[in-house]
């Protein structure tokens, strides 16, 4: 790539080069592309990269950050921490990394020059003796235990586990420490959130939130409606939805115990610790199987697709890779006040499941080939309404009799408007994600096949990184 051309500036500016959303090659940009290195001046400890101008350079996805610092991140053999440790390497450049969990890491898929600690966070002696050891900066809490395991784990893990860390913390006086809540604190909504507004933008700057509000008509937040409002004449979304200071009504031992670990977060910020709290939306991308894995495994099969109800309610997804960005953008913030509080992070774009499902659907049915095999002899996917009362009663005693590994948040909510505002980390960060919920859907099931014999060998499991045991929904496909 030939080099482009900046403006002179004191910090070192890191550019990723953007050309372009390709959905097939975006999913592996951790590994294949690689940022072009520019001038460098005055690199102090830790920096925060001046953002460049549209004007200056064409094409830019986003912009990086130096931290020559040392980091430790929780949880780090899962989904999230796998991400964040490609992203500390490939795209941040840090200064020491650290990556902990209580499970094995299969290290192959890890960057080099990674301290791998296998511990539980719950052993606070443990916890002391690390602090001593490598004099940690930054704290990335992403440890937690999942829907799927046993109370007394999710509340041990969650919970003691999450203020043993807050502890060394404030005692060795960490310089940032970021906790990986969820929007399972909000519960089930019982009440639509408020709606997103769109109003016509002749302007190139951003209109006033106030103004907002006088528009006269409801767009759902789809291709046709994504945040352009460096672009005149076109449709600007203004986010709205469950704002931080909704009423926190946590369902089943996962939600329950994030509420209580963001109470202890928000004691030690009354200590003196700079705490972040960020509560994403369910996060997708690149080696995240799950319930996804289900997912795909039906579309690729071409089989109809149940939803819950008719498929016309508004659920926000977030990207991984969007996910990762902001929680670094956190430790570079140079005011430590402006993120020192709880924040929501979806997507930005994002339109009804119908919608959305589409889009993967047509997505899926072009792709022709996976491994050698051809998928053109499959059909389709195409959804399959089903009525909400009936088949949630039926989730639930499939739930409680162990045969389906849905649990109660995902079917729950699987037929509401769930969508949350993340205007106050935009005004924080000065920030905005970048992909769709069609976008990371893609992204994902591209690279679902591309390892599809790996993922389909291995055994099934608990985590977002193992495929699950379909169970009785697995009987169910047949008939589809």
């Amino acid at each position: 790539m030939t080099k482009q051309k900046l403006k002179e500036s004191a910090s070192p500016v890191f550019l990723y080069p953007y050309n372009g959303y390709n959905y097939y090659n975006d999913y592996n940009s951790y590994n294949n592309i690689k940022p072009p290195r520019f001038e460098q001046k005055n690199l102090p400890g830790l920096t925060r990269l001046r953002k460049p101008a549209l004007s200056e350079v064409e094409g830019i996805r986003t912009w990086q950050v130096k931290i020559t610092m040392k980091i430790l991140i929780t949880g780090a053999a899962g989904f999230l921490g796998l991400h964040l440790a490609k992203y500390a390497k490939n795209v941040v450049t840090i200064h020491e990394l650290s990556l902990l969990d209580i499970s094995p890491f299969n290290r192959s898929e890890y960057p080099k020059n990674c301290h791998f600690i296998e511990a539980d966070v719950r052993n606070s002696q443990f916890a002391n003796s690390l602090m001593e050891k490598y004099k940690f900066d930054y704290i990335i809490h992403a440890a937690a235990a999942l829907p799927l395991w046993k109370p007394e784990e999710i509340f041990d893990i969650n919970v003691s586990g999450t203020k043993n860390l807050l502890e060394v913390s404030l005692k060795y006086k960490i310089k940032r420490f970021v906790f990986i809540s969820s929007t399972a604190v909000y519960g089930v909504p019982k009440e639509k959130p408020p709606r997103l507004d769109t109003i016509n933008n002749d302007r190139t700057s951003e209109v006033k939130a106030s103004e907002a509000t006088k528009n006269t008509s409801e767009v759902l937040p789809s291709e046709s409606s994504r945040f352009t409002s460096e672009v005149k004449g076109t449709v600007e979304v203004k986010n709205e939805g469950i704002t931080e200071n909704a009423p926190l009504i946590g369902v089943g031992p996962y939600g329950q115990s994030k509420i209580q670990a963001e109470k202890i977060c928000e004691d030690y910020r009354k200590k003196g610790l700079t705490a972040t709290i960020l509560r994403p939306k369910t996060f997708v991308g690149t080696h995240r199987l799950g319930v996804f894995e289900i997912l795909f495994d039906w579309i690729k099969d071409g089989k109809r697709i149940p939803v819950i109800g008719t498929g016309n309610n508004r659920y926000q997804l977030l990207d991984v890779d969007d996910l990762v960005e902001a929680i670094y953008l956190c430790l570079t913030i140079k005011d430590n006040q402006k993120v020192n509080n709880t924040f929501n992070i979806g997507a930005e774009k994002f339109g009804t499941v119908r919608e959305d499902l589409e889009k993967l659907f047509d997505y899926a049915y072009n792709v022709e080939t996976c491994h050698g095999m051809s998928l053109r002899k499959h059909k389709k996917s195409t959804l399959l309404p089903t009525p909400a009362f009936l088949t949630k009663k039926l989730l639930w005693l499939f739930e409680k009799l162990k045969i389906s590994p849905l649990y109660q948040w995902v079917y729950d909510t699987a037929d509401h408007d769930s969508y949350v505002s993340i205007n106050r980390l935009i005004n924080a960060l000065d920030w905005h994600p970048k992909h769709s919920n069609a976008d990371a859907l893609i992204k994902a099931y591209q690279w679902y096949l591309d390892n599809y014999q790996e993922i389909k060998s291995k055994a099934p499991g608990v985590t977002h990184t193992a495929g699950w045991n379909q169970g009785i929904l697995g009987w169910f496909k047949k008939f589809l």
